[in-house]
């Protein structure tokens, strides 16, 4: 068996039977015929930074290894393509010198090809707004998928690599693509800025800032494992947040469709008292409850154990059901 607690950032402990590294696009191929052959259980697993494996897998942990990056310049954009490995910290970095589009999604563990599944997105931003194509391969059928972001339907934390292909289509590259101009710099305004600062930003002057925020609030998960928001911000109908802001007048609440509110879970933990909660080595990040953290020797159930608490108390005290953002294994 292969111990995977250094494969994912929360750093729980679980093995796997198997570990496979794919170095190329070539490779995929003889790993469907042998999926096909001895029809193993297998688990696609990035950069393990929003993973929980439950155990030991029992079966084969596939990992897209191959790195590579292009830029192309193509007058008023850029577009950069990025192997699903590449790491996606350092791929905003190098966009934010190409152009504007990314920025604001700085400093978010994981890979390339992790962005899409979830549609990260901070600030405003999303990954959906700047993303040309997602390429896959198909480890059932054996073949290869190109698909643009209106085909991907992504939504809040959501795309159809959460759904129908989930676990199905490996993404090995994804194309993005940054404007060399900024046509919206308003939405910069929630980063801090007032309104006379806007004109001279940059791509890595935001960026900067991005990292600064995360980072004074935001475990360093080379330090403290950690999956990240542990939790969805729910999105509730509009006459359940308006009777939460008869008694909570200060709550934050954000335009959502449909007729529905977005909330923040960060608040309704924070309300709720669980910023700094600890349950055993797992625990409540003290300046951002919604990043469940590993003290140290953390096992699985006291993390899940903690994280079913909470969900408990939200139901209880708000009428709010939370939904994990990290995905659950085994």
């Amino acid at each position: 068996m292969i111990d995977l607690t250094s494969y994912t950032t929360f750093g729980l402990p679980a093995r796997t039977k198997e570990l496979v590294k794919i170095q190329s696009v070539e490779e995929l191929t003889s790993l469907h015929e042998r999926l096909r052959s001895e029809q193993p259980p297998y688990y696609i697993l990035g950069h393990g930074a929003n993973v929980i494996f439950r155990g030991d897998f029992p079966g084969l942990v596939i990992r897209f290894a191959g790195e590579y990056l292009s830029i192309e310049d193509h007058g008023d954009h850029t577009i950069l393509v990025a192997s699903a490995a590449y790491d996606w910290c350092d791929f905003v970095e190098t966009a934010c010198y190409q152009g504007w589009g990314l920025e604001c999604l700085a400093g978010i563990p994981g890979t390339v090809g992790a962005a899409p599944i979830q549609n990260i997105g901070a600030y405003g931003a999303e990954v959906k707004d700047t993303l040309r194509c997602v390429r896959s391969y198909d480890l059932l059928e054996g073949t290869f998928h190109e698909r643009g972001p209106e085909e991907l339907e992504f939504g809040y934390r959501d795309s159809l690599f959460k759904h129908t292909l989930r676990q199905r289509e490996l993404i090995y590259e994804v194309e993005f693509r940054v404007e060399h101009s900024c046509l919206d710099r308003g939405r910069f305004l929630r980063l801090g800025y007032q309104e006379n600062e806007l004109h001279g930003l940059s791509p890595l002057r935001i960026y900067d800032r991005v990292l600064k925020i995360r980072g004074e609030k935001l475990p360093d998960v080379e330090q403290i494992g950690s999956a990240g928001s542990f939790f969805k911000n729910p999105v509730v109908p509009t006459e359940l947040a308006e009777g939460l802001l008869e008694m909570y007048p200060s709550m934050p609440t954000y335009p959502a469709e449909d007729g529905h509110v977005k909330l923040s879970a960060a608040w309704l933990l924070d309300t709720d008292g669980w910023k700094g909660h600890r349950k055993g080595d797992a625990g409540v990040w003290h300046l951002q409850p919604l990043v469940l953290i590993n003290h140290g020797k953390a096992s699985v159930e006291e993390v899940l154990a903690l994280s079913e608490a909470i969900q408990t108390s939200v139901r209880q005290h708000f009428g709010i059901e939370l939904e994990r953002e990290v995905n659950l294994v085994g």
